[in-house]
Formats: structure tokens, sequence, C-alpha cells
């Protein structure tokens, strides 16, 4: 053999009659072995493990086959007589050998798994509205709201406060704030068929309302193909030969195609071909009222783009700074007081009204990021002695319900086997010494000494992950943990919300108009919390209320009785009449 010589033969000679040695060979020489059958061998070995240990256990069954099958019904927003379509049956019996045609719901049965997953569910979410808040926008109806909701929780043994455990949606309040800074400068809607007379050069700017004249210039610039096309030319010319300036001091910038920048709007205006539209020429200080319009809302824009989901614990500290950076603005330049002023004066009344809610503060306390630090800060002493003795009086009535909870009812105890890495992920956020409190026992510290050690720990870093801090620290500050578990989940805004809202359209289709109320509501209900599943570690930690009770209804409530004790009839009556519907 040379080396030339080919290797389809060699190997298997050497695999034949020499394979001992070669392996010999092979393992002091650090050879790569290619021996066809030690290599098949070694493949057909390695996709066995590799099928033992990727393919999950079989945990089929007809009660979790349901389960799941609901689970894409609801979510999805499929029709309920999609399990009625033949070759939707047949696709579920070609996927499983071992799966029943009698396996597979119909209609009706479909509609009662529903309704009892319905029933589990409403359970779910009696118990958190019992140390529940919700988040609405401030439309006068929604205070009538709160109310009837509290009497009818209240007739149902389920404590709410219609005033406290309300929450004003952050967006919506930032929202009007905004529009009423746009009312006061715009007096139409801003697309007039003409522009506004000429204002005499003394006149206020805001006379001649600069967003609708803004908007009258796009228009003019857009009313037809051959505008437009002079307007790129004028961009492309521009700059070619640098005569687009911005900024202080203005500085030479080169525009993008179609960019209404305002000197290349003045230039346009100003041409001679364009004399039929001169008309539509911004004034300098058209234009500076303008620029303060984009810097008032600008701060408004900067808020708001912090998170995409705001939580309760950051309404207070981003609300007095937009009103803080507003009130900033006039001092420096009074010629914005018009404008300002308006948005203040809604922004103080529902700053107001943030009083009467205290989440807000007990929110951002809970944040380990936040703390009392802002509060220290800029509030007036008055007022952090109000917000402390907002949080120990929480503090006493969350000891108070503990003391007082069944076994059942209890929030357990940490896992006392994991220990060693709970110290160890503790030490990671510099609060070892506070986990290392000995023999002594939740029970045994007061709560102004919880309090205390919780404000003297280390502070904690903007990034940090405020789950898994309350996830460590739950043993040194057990109380503070479980209002942390309330509170800190709390939204500022009531967008998502109204994104469930408006999802019902894709259930309630043309093709399903004939789905009942009562099932409308089930299936809403359903998709959102399939959507939304709670936090893991803080699932079955409420406290459960006593069973929904209430006076007997002039009319049938459905809903009451299904909630009954009876549930096996009561749930018969409410497939009957579900049945009389179509979906």
């Amino acid at each position: 053999y040379s080396l030339k010589t080919s290797t389809s033969s060699l190997r298997p000679h050497i695999e034949k009659y020499h394979l001992q040695l070669f392996q010999q060979l092979a393992k002091e020489n650090g050879w790569k072995i290619l021996l066809p059958g030690l290599v098949s061998q070694a493949r057909s070995q390695a996709s066995a493990v590799g099928s033992a240990q990727d393919e999950p256990p079989d945990t089929f069954d007809e009660s979790t086959f349901h389960w799941y099958l609901l689970n894409f019904i609801v979510a999805d927003d499929q029709s309920i007589n999609v399990v009625e379509c033949r070759e939707f049956r047949a696709l579920l019996l070609l996927l499983r050998s071992s799966l029943k045609e009698t396996m597979i719901p119909h209609h009706t049965k479909l509609c009662e798994l529903i309704v009892e997953a319905w029933k589990h569910y409403f359970q779910v979410l009696k118990a958190d509205l019992a140390v529940g808040h919700i988040t609405m926008d401030n439309a006068a109806n929604n205070d009538t709201t709160m109310r009837e909701l509290d009497r009818q929780l209240d007739a149902r043994d389920i404590p709410f406060d219609a005033v406290d455990q309300r929450v004003m949606c952050y967006g919506h309040v930032v929202d009007l704030a905004s529009g009423r800074v746009i009312s006061g400068v715009s007096s139409s809607e801003g697309e007039g068929n003409g522009p506004p007379p000429d204002p005499p050069a003394e006149q206020d700017p805001l006379v001649r309302d600069p967003i609708a004249l803004g908007r009258n210039v796009v228009r003019v610039i857009r009313a037809s193909g051959a505008r437009r096309d002079a307007f790129d030319t004028v961009i492309e010319n521009g700059n070619l030969k640098g005569l687009f300036k911005q900024g202080q001091p203005p500085q030479i910038v080169t525009l993008k195609k179609l960019q209404l920048l305002r000197s290349a709007v003045d230039y346009f205006l100003a041409l001679p071909e364009n004399n039929d539209i001169a008309q539509y020429r911004i004034t300098p200080q058209e234009w500076q009222a303008m620029q303060d319009i984009e810097v008032v809302l600008s701060v408004l824009q900067q808020v708001m783009s912090a998170e995409s989901h705001p939580t309760l614990s950051g309404a207070i500290p981003a609300f007095e700074m937009f009103m803080t950076t507003w009130e900033k603005l006039v001092q420096e330049n009074p010629r914005m007081k018009p404008l300002v002023s308006r948005g203040l004066e809604w922004a103080y009344m529902y700053y107001a009204r943030m009083d009467c809610t205290r989440a807000y503060i007990i929110s951002m306390f809970l944040n380990p990021f936040i703390c009392m630090s802002w509060i220290h800060k800029h509030w007036d002493q008055e007022y952090i002695n109000k917000a402390e003795d907002v949080i120990r009086q929480t503090m006493m009535e969350y000891r108070q319900q503990a003391a007082t909870a069944t076994p059942e009812e209890a929030v357990p105890g940490p896992d006392t086997a994991a220990r060693p890495a709970y110290m160890s992920l503790a030490a990671q956020y510099g609060i070892a010494d506070e986990m290392d409190i000995g023999n002594s026992g939740p029970d045994e510290q007061t709560i102004e000494q919880e309090y205390q050690a919780y404000l003297k720990s280390p502070p904690t870093s903007k990034t940090v992950d405020i789950i898994k801090y309350w996830e460590i620290t739950r043993a040194a500050f057990p109380t503070l943990f479980q209002m942390a578990m309330d509170y800190l989940p709390i939204q500022a805004s009531s967008v998502p919300c109204e994104h469930v809202f408006s999802s019902s359209a894709e259930t309630d289709t043309k093709k399903r108009n004939h789905i009942s109320p009562l099932l409308m509501e089930a299936l809403q209900m359903l998709k959102f919390h399939l959507k939304k599943e709670h936090l893991s570690f803080t699932e079955n930690w409420l406290t459960p209320e006593k069973d929904l009770t209430e006076d007997e209804p002039d009319e049938e409530d459905l809903l009451h009785k299904l909630l009954q004790d009876n549930f096996e009839d009561s749930l018969d009556r409410v497939i009957q009449s579900i049945n009389t519907y179509e979906d």
C-alpha cells in the first residue's frame, strides 16, 4: 500500500483482520477512527441515546387531549363546530393510532368543557379580585361602574374599595394633558380648504393656528404629482448647493426625499412658480410656535416610551418628572406658558387623585431600585410621613391576614433543601447578611424591624430582576414579599385590557354571529387567561374567599346557578341554554 492507494478496501481489511491492534494504536496516537463498521455502530448508539433522551414520556389520555383541544379552539378563536368537520376528525385520528372516534368530543361536549374551564378560571379571578386593583381610563361613567362593582362584590363577600382599588390609566392621563395643549392652540381640526388670513406682525402666532398651518403646507405640497416632483427637485438641488441648514449654530444638512424641513419648505414656497400657494408661507414666529409645541409634547413622548407596559411602581416618578419638566420650560421660556399651562392644569388635577389610591406609594416602595429614595428626595416632610404611615398600615393588615389564615391558605415557606444556592444567589445581590437571620423566625420580627431592615438593605441597580429579588428575600421580608406579589404586578395602563376587548371582534365574526352571550363571555375570559398566564411561583398563594353568594335575582342568573354547590344540575341548564344558539 502507498499514500495513493484507495482506502475503500484497506479499512475493511484492517477492521476484519487487525481490529484490536488498530484500536490500540489509534488510542496511543490519537488517530480518528474511520472504520466503516465502528462508525456505523457509534452512530446507531448515539441515535438511540438521543431518542431516549429527547422523546417525552407518553402522557396521552382522553382528558388531556380534551384540554389541549379546548385551548386550541379558545386561544385561536376557532369555531366550536370545527369538531364536527369530518376532515378535522380524520386528521386527529391519523395523528394517533390509539385515538378512537368516540374520544373526539362533539359540539355539545365541547361547550360543556368550555363552561367547566370557565368556572375554574372564575374562581381564580375571584381570588385575584380579593386583593387586586382595576386599571381603567378616567371617563366619568367608570366612576359609576366602580361603585356598582363595589356593591356587587360586597354582596358576594369579596372585599373591595371602589376608590382605593381603582388605578387611573397612566397613558390616558398623559393623553388628556397633551390633548389640552393641542386643543389650546388649534382652533380647528387642522384641515382647512384654504389658509387662515395673515395676522398682523405684532399678533400672537398662536392666533393663526400653527398646527393647521403645518397640515395645510403638507396638503398643498401633496396636492398633485407635479407639485411633489417639484418639491423633490428642490431638495435634490438644495442638497447639491448646500442650501439647507439646521441647528444652532446652523449646520448644512442633507435632506431625504420629500423631507419637510423648515428651510426646504420656505425655499419651495418662495419660488416664483409657486405664487399660487405663496399665501401658505409660515412666518418665523409661527415656525417658533410649532417648535415650542414639539418641545412640549416631546417631554410626554420620552416619558411614555420608557416602557411598553408601564407598571405602577414607576407611575408617580414619571408623572412628576414630566410635570417638573413642563414647569422648567415655562421658567426658561415664558412664551411657552400659554401652551404648558393648559396641560399642567389637567395634570395637577389627576395627580391629586393619586392620593386616593395607596397602591401608587406601596408599589413604588416595593420596587427595590426606588424604595423610599424618590419620596425622600422630592416630597415634603408632611407627605413623607403620610407615605410611611400608609406602608406601615398596609404591613399591619397583611400580618393580621397571615395570622388568621388556615394552614391551607398560608403562603409556603422557602425550600430549605435549596438553601446553599439560595444564599449564593442572595450574595450576588449584596444581601447575604439580611438573609442570614439565624434562629429568629418571621414571627419574631416586628413590623418596624422588617420595615427598617428593608430600608437599610443595599440599593439595587436599575436593571435588577425584581421578581428574582423578592424570590430570594422572601425569608428576610415575609410581609413585604406578600405585598410585593399583590402590588408590583399592577399595570399603570389599561391598554392591554382594551386589546382584550377589541379581540372579541376576532371571535364574533359574521360566520359566528349566533354565539350565546354566556358562551361569548366564557370564550373571552378563557382566551385572555390562556394568553396571559400568572407567574408560576405566585400561583395558589392568594387567600381564597368563600363561595359566591347573592340574593335570589328577579331573573334567572345562569352564572349564579353555575357557581352554586349543585354544579352538575346547573351545568346541564347552562349547556341547554348555550345549545339554543349555534356557533
